[in-house]
């Protein structure tokens, strides 16, 4: 029994791999690199996060909050017009549904959706 938990381990990883050096695993990964290293875009991106979190709250005590969503609207805008980040979006959004496809094909093969249950 371990030797085959040990293949199929190693199996998962060489599949691992091989998606990751697919065109769409490529597409991601060179697009997240280049928002990585893009630091207006970085710090964009994280001044979006960082009202978010701040409207997420105080929407929660019923806070009113027109100026902040305001503010969120503006930087949603610049975001979704940085060429940088729209860029990581297409191909985040390519390879998501390159995993679904996969995890299609795996879970009718096995008879079950397994992703259904990997992280509980």
């Amino acid at each position: 029994m371990e030797d085959l938990k040990q293949f199929t381990l190693q199996k998962a990883e060489e599949l691992a791999l091989e998606i990751s050096n697919s065109e769409k695993g490529k597409k991601y990964l060179t697009a997240k690199r280049k928002f990585l290293e893009d630091e207006p875009t970085r710090k964009l991106y994280d001044k979006f996060y960082s009202v978010n979190r701040e409207y997420q709250i105080l929407k929660q005590s019923n806070v009113e909050q027109i100026e902040l969503v305001n503010q969120l609207r503006e930087l949603q805008r610049q975001l979704l017009s940085n060429p940088i980040f729209s860029e990581l979006l297409g191909a985040q959004e390519e390879f998501i549904n390159f995993l679904k496809e996969l995890n299609a094909e795996i879970s009718a093969n096995l008879m079950f959706d397994f992703a259904a249950f990997a992280k509980n």
